[in-house]
């Protein structure tokens, strides 16, 4: 699957023709309008980064289905966030991922979209002919991930976590040592949070009583509850959650 767009999904674009806005005499409500676009912006490219990194067996799912969105925070202000994949060419071999990002009225934009091309097959082959290789380890990331937010939200037992999550990384050999690595640098980014996960979080943790001694704390043990702290920052580093 190849992105067939100018510009690099992941970077923050500069807003195009289709941001539409209000113009006001007030420089101070001049520069909020810049900061709300670059902030808008900024999230409608990682949707884009996040939704191009789907195999293509979820993406022709979605451009078959309906539109996704939530609601998201952007400079203080709630912004709908809509996602919508649409087949791009009469043969069916890419879609359209767009990005919508709609403010309240106290925006002086109303609507700022962002959308790449993903060539998701070769023209004339059908998606079930050729299955992606990689959509059970994608699966099995949203899983993963799904259980690191649960455990930061407090919805979740360390304990419990540790045994669903079954020293992820290590278990699917993402460190390439057992694992096809060209499905694996295709998941580099996914990857990266776990890799911590697993080398500062859990390689670290001990025992409660343990983690109040001074030989533990000199070598970098953690209690529990700091490992559940350090899931929290792992949860800004995860990628959007797409819901098909």
């Amino acid at each position: 699957m190849s992105l067939v767009s100018s510009g690099r999904v992941g970077v923050t674009s500069r807003p195009k023709a289709d941001c539409q806005f209000q113009t006001s005499d007030q420089k101070v409500e001049g520069r909020a309008f810049t900061m709300q676009t670059v902030d808008a912006y900024a999230i409608l490219s990682k949707e884009l980064a996040a939704a191009a990194a789907l195999p293509p067996e979820k993406l022709v799912q979605w451009a078959d289905g309906k539109p996704c969105s939530r609601t998201v925070d952007v400079s203080g202000e709630p912004v709908e966030i809509e996602i919508d994949v649409t087949w791009h060419g009469s043969d069916r071999a890419a879609v359209r991922i767009s990005a919508h990002a709609r403010g309240p009225s106290t925006w002086h934009h109303q609507r700022c979209s962002e959308s790449v091309v993903v060539q998701i097959r070769t023209a004339g082959t059908n998606s079930s002919d050729h299955p992606s290789p990689d959509v059970n380890l994608y699966e099995a990331l949203e899983r993963a991930d799904e259980l690191v937010r649960r455990c930061a939200a407090g919805s979740l037992s360390f304990e419990d976590f540790c045994i669903l999550y079954d020293n992820f990384y290590w278990s699917l050999a993402l460190d390439g040592h057992e694992s096809d690595e060209s499905t694996l640098a295709r998941y580099t980014a996914r990857i990266a949070p776990h890799k911590l996960v697993a080398e500062n979080i859990l390689a670290r943790v001990c025992a409660d009583a343990d983690a109040t001694r001074e030989a533990f704390r000199s070598a970098g043990r953690i209690s529990a509850s700091e490992a559940v702290a350090k899931l929290k920052d792992v949860v800004g580093a995860l990628p959007p959650q797409l819901r098909l």
